[in-house]
């Protein structure tokens, strides 16, 4: 069942739930695209913002490491890829 939110932006964001009960099927949703939170009831006003700002997977990614840590991730993970490629290198 699609369900569709907007947030106080004004985008809006439609995910797909299962068979929920009406009940079950969560007010709020945070947009994907400003991370605030959007509302299924377009009248309900402005939503509640976050305490923190909307962070990509990428973001948190880069928390996690330094930069040097990245370029031996990516180098590793591409040698194992042309490895199994059968590319010398």
């Amino acid at each position: 069942m699609p369900v569709t939110y907007r947030c106080p932006q004004g985008h809006e964001t439609t995910p797909v739930f299962a068979d929920l009960a009406g009940d079950e099927i969560p007010e709020c949703w945070d947009c994907p695209r400003c991370g605030r939170s959007g509302s299924r009831h377009p009248d309900a006003g402005r939503g509640r913002s976050r305490a923190e700002p909307y962070k990509s997977h990428l973001d948190y990614a880069k928390e996690r490491r330094t930069p040097a840590e990245a370029e031996e991730v990516l180098a590793r993970a591409l040698g194992e890829l042309r490895r199994s490629r059968g590319e010398p290198g």
